[in-house]
């Protein structure tokens, strides 16, 4: 009964289900359990990994070192890319894929091959773009003066003097 006084500590791990010796699971049984979304992930990753190799056995070797499946089912299969000019390459394959993926399906291929690109992950994270500077360095900005002069267009030339103006050190 909830809100009733607990007599002992012994008492109330008795009446909860749980005794003196209980320990903790071992995460290979968590894994192996059927219970909750844990043993679904694992699942789903492994069907993942299955149909990367799929893939990248019926792929040319340069194609299929840089491809990975990152989904199937009925509807699709998305492939992606650490790179856009394999993304060009493998949506031309795209008959490939669907032959080495149907095996997965029962025999019934996906209705459409999507092939997206994600940039290789690094051991720091993703990758981030580098920041350009915010203006021209000095060097520039002395050839934009020297050619800002040198225009017959007064409107372009002071653009190009407001625009060494902005040097970045």
């Amino acid at each position: 009964m909830i809100g009733a006084p607990v007599r002992c500590v012994k008492h109330a791990l008795q009446c909860s289900g749980m005794n003196r010796r209980h320990r903790p699971e071992s995460l290979a049984v968590i894994l192996a359990t059927e219970r909750g979304g844990l043993a679904r992930l694992v699942r789903r990753a492994a069907r993942l990994q299955q149909a990367t190799a799929l893939v990248q056995a019926g792929l040319p070797r340069p194609i299929a070192e840089h491809c990975e499946v990152a989904v199937i089912d009925a509807e699709a299969v998305v492939v992606q890319t650490d790179a856009s000019v394999w993304a060009s390459r493998l949506r031309f394959m795209h008959a490939e894929v669907l032959a080495a993926v149907t095996p997965l399906l029962e025999g019934r291929p996906p209705r459409r091959v999507k092939v997206t690109v994600r940039p290789p992950l690094t051991a720091a994270g993703p990758t981030r773009a580098r920041r350009l500077p915010a203006g021209p360095t000095a060097e520039a900005a002395r050839d934009l003066v020297l050619a800002a002069e040198g225009l017959s267009d007064p409107q372009l030339g002071a653009a190009l003097r407001r625009l060494a103006r902005r040097t970045h050190p």
